[in-house]
């Protein structure tokens, strides 16, 4: 063998080990994390478990694929999946930590949703925080959804996705939106998240959005991170209709785009009255506030969940 294609197959042999040793690296970095979501240190062996379960079953799937389509092509597939959602992951991740992060995120939030509200409803075995304490680390992973899809934000259902794509569009340029547009109509992974992506905004509505912002008493709080909101909610928009050559969004879903048409007018409207029950709630001191402003408020609760299908 010549020392030109030597020195390749080192290369590629080196080159995987060492994505194999960055995906260690990002599996062992990511637990910690992932086990705190889950309630802590008790799920740890659960979780891991099944990440190796997983890498396990998946082994016999893709040397299938190497048999069929050729190992050359099953490596390059997966080198390009992992450097490409690796950079996707990373700026999206970074412009969503960016607003989680905010000091003062928690207070926009609370008084923004009807967070402190769901606690009151009687679902669920467990209370909304962990030990009470008023901060996003305490707060479990329902009432965080569920509050954002109540009032029109639903942040944790696309916002990072447009600094991510729009990042790697603007480092890569043309070459970069080819590859992305191959990847939406090849890779089915890839697809799926963006039509969740883009099913998720077709509930956002920044009119009504702004109404609950308006429940923050600091003008200046609630102009900081609506605006944030705002900037990565029409960055995001451009770059799925971009991406998927719509100009409008959900319009590959004509029975999601209709289903959601017919019921918006009365969701918007529950919106708006709870906004207004929010405040009158709140003003009246909250708990002990009379029990028909609370079971109205309630409901207003239940019938956007109803009305959406999902609590977030």
């Amino acid at each position: 063998m010549d020392e030109s294609p030597k020195r390749w197959v080192l290369f590629g042999i080196m080159l995987s080990i060492f994505l194999a040793a960055m995906e260690s690296t990002v599996v062992a970095t990511a637990m910690p994390t992932v086990v705190a979501s889950l309630g802590g240190l008790d799920v740890y062996s659960w979780v891991f478990s099944g990440f190796l379960l997983t890498q396990t079953v998946t082994m016999p799937l893709w040397g299938r694929f190497s048999d069929l389509y050729g190992r050359r092509s099953v490596y390059l597939v997966g080198l390009t999946i992992f450097l490409v959602g690796s950079a996707l992951s990373g700026a999206a991740h970074a412009a969503y930590r960016r607003l989680v992060e905010h000091p003062r995120l928690v207070d926009y939030f609370q008084a923004a949703s009807p967070v402190e509200e769901i606690a009151l409803l009687n679902i669920g075995s467990r209370p909304a925080r962990r030990t009470g304490a008023r901060t996003l680390a305490d707060l479990r992973a329902i009432p965080w959804v569920f509050a954002w899809a109540q009032n029109r934000h639903s942040i944790p259902g696309w916002y990072g996705l447009g600094s991510g794509l729009a990042t790697f569009l603007d480092v890569r340029g043309t070459r970069g939106e080819a590859l992305l547009k191959r990847m939406f109509k090849d890779f089915r992974l890839f697809r799926l998240v963006m039509d969740e992506v883009e099913k998720t905004l077709a509930y956002v509505d920044l009119d009504l959005a702004r109404e609950y912002a308006e429940l923050v008493p600091d003008p200046w709080l609630r102009q900081e991170i609506f605006s944030l909101v705002t900037d990565e909610y029409h960055r995001t928009v451009e770059v799925v209709r971009r991406l998927t050559g719509c100009t409008e969004l959900a319009e590959r879903f004509p029975q999601f785009r209709q289903r959601l048409a017919s019921r918006l007018p009365t969701l918007n409207q529950v919106n708006r009255q709870q906004v207004e029950l929010l405040r009158r709630y709140r003003a009246a001191g909250g708990e002990k506030a009379p029990e028909d402003q609370l079971a109205a408020l309630l409901s207003s609760i239940n019938c956007i969940a109803a009305g959406f299908g999902t609590t977030g």
